[in-house]
């Protein structure tokens, strides 16, 4: 059973000695499937808006899937790094993310995903990154 949330997602970017912050709040679903938990929502940021965003919250790893105008299929274990693949309509950009730490405490009711992690283009930093993600619970359940 999908449980309705509240979600709030807040990207902080380090690139180049500039700071840029990304913050979102929406709606979305919560559900288990296997071994992992489900967190689906809407983007609603500008160059996103519209796409499809499903997080995959394992044990002691993070896969970020997003589908629509942009797609990737990115993977978040602390200490490793992974490669991925960015598709836009105006090309494909290889990057790969060397994740420094995450934090997780996944509820039904409520819980908090806070993943670091650096991108790297061609093996040069691109720029460091805290994506926080925190969701609650909301009245409504959808069967």
């Amino acid at each position: 059973m999908a449980i309705d949330v509240s979600i709030t997602v807040k990207n902080l970017q380090y690139q180049d000695e500039q700071k840029n912050i990304v913050h979102q709040q929406t709606r979305g679903y919560l559900y288990p499937k296997k071994q992992a938990v489900f967190l689906q929502y809407e983007e609603d940021s500008e160059g996103l808006k519209g796409v499809k965003t499903t997080l995959k919250l394992e044990r002691e790893r993070v896969t970020l899937i997003r589908h629509g105008k942009v797609s990737m299929n990115q993977t978040f274990e602390k200490g490793l790094r992974h490669k991925g693949e960015y598709q836009t309509p105006y090309g494909n950009i290889s990057l790969t993310t060397d994740t420094t730490d995450i934090e997780m405490a996944i509820g039904q009711d409520e819980g908090l995903i806070r993943i670091f992690y650096d991108v790297y283009m061609a093996e040069d930093l691109s720029s460091s990154n805290t994506l926080e993600i925190v969701y609650q619970r909301v009245d409504s359940k959808i069967e």
